[in-house]
Parts: structure tokens; sequence; C-alpha cells
């Protein structure tokens, strides 16, 4: 590859994982310049709200990048010498192996359709430009995509716009779409990353994102069970090899959903009896980090005022319980909140978990908490400490794509008094329960 090919994309790598919000978890980057992996997780209030749309294709090459992005499904984005002058050859992974067109854009073999990787006609704007970015490439994915109106990507739509207006068969689409990105793009892939043993970084990623959006894709797949056993519409753009087929079967996914919250939950109790021996042995890089820290904080060197941390016992320094005390002047004041921190030994983010009852729209209704910490962050617990007292000290995220308790949300961003009385009076009662515990 050309010296100027892979000054560029180490540039674009850097900008990708550089990204610390909400939005967008850090990831490593491999060494390899020729391919790159990226994730989207499907942006809210979509057919494809919070599914994983993973782009990558292992066949196309030994090596990859993995790579962040906001709203993240996973995409195989492969680079030739002329980069950036043309751009990178760009392929969908999640398809039901081949069997599943999620959108008009996004064809069942694998090819994503867009003006600015050429692979669709456009205006002259829209063409590819070397000043583009890996990072534009997978924002335009997103916004032009994956659409609240899939249908509307359809080239006959774009070409008659509103005299092909067919608003029955816009939602017939609509949704199937959203059945199977459910089906294929949350259950298909969770099932995956869950019967490797191989670590995965964008498995873990996925896994903890999981159970951030659990009682959302549950609360999605009961409300829609009436529809179990009808056939989808097929559509006029769509065909047998590249298209949408199959029935509605909602009661399936909401089993396959719980079978898979338990086996994450099941893989997190497996890491807290693993914490006995890993400490037992005494070695790797976690352990020591995890000591180091401890000692530090025990010595009042590495402190966060308003919280207290430490190993849950002498022989598990991988089981970590927290206390994040109610910030001052703020709904949570006086309370006294425990968190269960639990890591393993590898190179994965820890799972995170209120032990008491909390009301809050960045918090699941089981305690799981929706919080970034920086890319280059060291330490182990101290990070985590100061995104969950911010939780409880700063307002609530306004981004709907962190609201992982949906009516706390829709009561705390409710323009009328009443819903937000009645948010005061559910955290008023959280504080209550802390202090009785």
């Amino acid at each position: 590859m050309s010296n100027t090919a892979t000054a560029r994309i180490s540039k674009d790598l850097r900008e990708v994982n550089s990204i610390a919000d909400l939005d967008t978890p850090p990831i490593p980057v491999a060494d390899e310049l020729d391919h790159a992996e990226a994730l989207i997780v499907g942006p809210p209030d979509t057919p494809y709200e919070f599914g994983f749309l993973r782009f990558g294709e292992s066949q196309y090459s030994t090596h990859s990048h993995r790579l962040p992005f906001a709203n993240r499904h996973q995409s195989d984005l492969k680079f030739s010498n002329s980069y950036p002058n043309k751009p990178p050859k760009v392929m969908i992974e999640t398809t039901d192996h081949g069997r599943v067109r999620l959108n008009p854009n996004l064809y069942a073999g694998g090819k994503v359709c867009l003006s600015i990787l050429g692979t669709w006609t456009g205006e002259s704007a829209d063409e590819w430009r070397s000043t583009y970015s890996i990072h534009y490439i997978l924002r335009a994915i997103q916004s032009l995509i994956l659409t609240t109106k899939p249908y509307h990507n359809e080239p006959g739509y774009e070409e008659n716009g509103s005299d092909c207006e067919k608003p029955e068969e816009i939602q017939a689409y609509s949704d199937k779409i959203k059945h199977e990105s459910l089906r294929v793009c949350v259950c298909g892939v969770l099932e995956e990353v869950l019967s490797t043993n191989k670590s995965s970084i964008f498995g873990d990623i996925i896994k903890n994102h999981f159970l951030l959006y659990y009682h959302i894709y549950m609360k999605r797949a009961q409300e829609e069970t009436s529809k179990d056993g009808e056939k989808f519409s097929m559509m006029a753009f769509e065909y047998p090899d590249n298209g949408c087929s199959g029935s509605y079967n909602y009661a399936g996914i909401t089993t396959r959903l719980q079978e898979i919250k338990g086996k994450i939950e099941s893989e997190t109790q497996q890491w807290k009896e693993n914490g006995h021996e890993l400490t037992k042995a005494e070695s790797g890089w976690k352990y020591y980090r995890l000591i180091e820290e401890n000692d530090l904080m025990k010595k009042g060197t590495n402190t966060l005022e308003g919280t207290s941390a430490g190993p849950a016992s002498d022989d598990n320094v991988y089981l970590w319980n927290a206390t994040i005390f109610g910030p001052q002047d703020s709904l949570w004041e006086g309370g006294i909140y425990n968190v269960e921190i639990v890591f393993n030994d590898k190179d994965n983010p820890p799972r995170v978990k209120f032990l008491c009852d909390m009301w809050h729209p960045n918090i699941t209704k089981d305690g799981y908490p929706f919080f970034a910490i920086p890319p280059n962050a060291k330490e182990p617990v101290m990070p985590i400490l100061i995104a969950l007292r911010k939780l409880l000290t700063n307002e609530p995220n306004s981004s709907s794509a962190t609201w992982v308790n949906p009516t706390a949300a829709e009561q705390y961003f409710n323009k009328e008094e009443g819903p937000r009385q009645d948010y005061k009076r559910k955290v008023a009662q959280c504080v209550r329960r802390t202090m009785e515990m």
C-alpha cells in the first residue's frame, strides 16, 4: 500500500477512535491498514432501532481494524492504494447469511448502495471526494440509509416522489424491517457472539449494549405479537434472492431475547466465580492494575469525592463494590447508591450495575447505566466512578439513543408539569429506599 494511502487511513482511524461520547464507545485499532471493520447501532425511532448492523466479512481479509461509530450495524471497509482519491469498498455483513435485504440500499449479498461510494448513481455533488473520511462514510450510512421510512430509499420512489406515494406499502415495508432488525440484527447477532469462545471487542460492546436496550427490545416485540403468523408483504423492488421474505414471529423473538439475556447474565456470574482463581494466580496485567488502583484508593491518593470503592473481598479483586453518595443539590441528594463492577481478565469493558432501585432516563429499570469513559483511560475503576457520579449530578442526557428507561425519559423531558412531578416522586422513592436498606 502506498505511503499516501497508509498515512490517510491512519489519520481517519485515529479520528474515529478519538471520539468518546455516549453514542460512540471506544474500540482499539489493529495494526494492518488495508482493511477495517465498523459497527453501527441502528438509530432510535427507526425500524433499525438499536439493532447491531455489522459491516465486515472475514473472508475478505485475515486482518482488520475495529472501529466504533455513533448509533452503531458492523461494516467491512477495504482500502486500495488509491485511497483517499477513490472510496473504499464497503460491504454489509448482517444479512442472515445472505438471506435478508434490510433496505433497498443494503443488498442481501452485502452490497451497500451509496453515491459517495460509487455504487449508486447520484448528482455530481454526491460523488466521492478525497476530503471525505471513514467517519463521513459511516455517518452517511447512518443518516441516508438507516432512516425512519426505508421504503423511501427505493430508486423508483426517489424518481417519482409523491406521485408513487403508497402509505400502506411504505408502512408494510417498515413493519417487516422492524421485525427483521430484531430477529437478524439483535437476536441473530447476539446468538452468534455468544456461540463462540473467542474474545471479541465488538462482541463485548454488543453484549453490554444488549443489556442496556433489552427492555426496549422486549416492549417492541410484545407490542407486535398480534401480527404473528402473517406473511411479509413483498415489494416490487425485491427479488427471491435479494429481498425480505418470511412471516412475523414476535413470540419467538421474545423467547430468544429472554434466553440471550439469561446467557449474558450467566456469563457475568461466571466472571465473578473466575475472579477467585484469577486472584489466587496473581498474574496478568488486569490483576496488577486492579491491585494498584485498590492500594492507591486505600492510601487516599486516588479518590473521588462522593464515592467509595474496593474489591468485594480480599480473595477476588475482579469483583468490586462501589458506593455513590447522592450529590448535593440534586434530586438524588441524601441517597446511598450501591454499584457492582465485575471484571474479567481480558481487554474488554466490565459489567456495571446499580444494586438498588433507580429511576433515571440513562439507567435501565434493572440497574444498567448508560455512560462513556475516555478511550485511553488507564485506570479500571476511577473513570467508572466519575461517569456514575456525573449521571446523578448532571441533567440526564437528552439524546434518545441513551434513553434506556424510556418511561423515565418521557416524564423528565415532558413539557407538562404533571409528568415531571411524577419523575421527581419516583426519584424520591428511590432515595428513601436506599436510606432504609
